[in-house]
């Protein structure tokens, strides 16, 4: 029986030298914490209801197939961050 070699785990190190790795545990409540679960949860009504008002007008009024318009919102979430993934790449790399 072959044995494997163990990995180190990297989980807990961060990305960069200059990135500091997130923080665990509990938290005080300030005003910029109490405004990003509101944004978080506005986030959340968003897309619930982009994914109504999608189905009811995109596949139910112009026929598309629902296959076809998940596709698209795909193609149109990965297209989206690719200019600054470039910018953040060339920058990485003519260091």
């Amino acid at each position: 029986m072959r044995r494997l070699r163990s990995v180190k785990s990297t989980v807990d190190q961060p990305l960069h030298n200059s990135q500091k790795s997130a923080k665990t545990g509990p938290i005080t409540l300030s005003t910029t914490v109490i405004m990003g679960a509101l944004v978080c949860l506005v986030a959340t009504r968003c897309y619930g209801a982009a994914g109504f008002l999608t189905k009811r007008w995109v596949a139910d009024k112009a026929g598309l197939d629902a296959k076809l318009v998940a596709f698209g919102s795909q193609i149109g979430a990965t297209d989206l961050p690719r200019p600054s993934l470039r910018r953040a790449v060339w920058r990485d790399v003519s260091r």
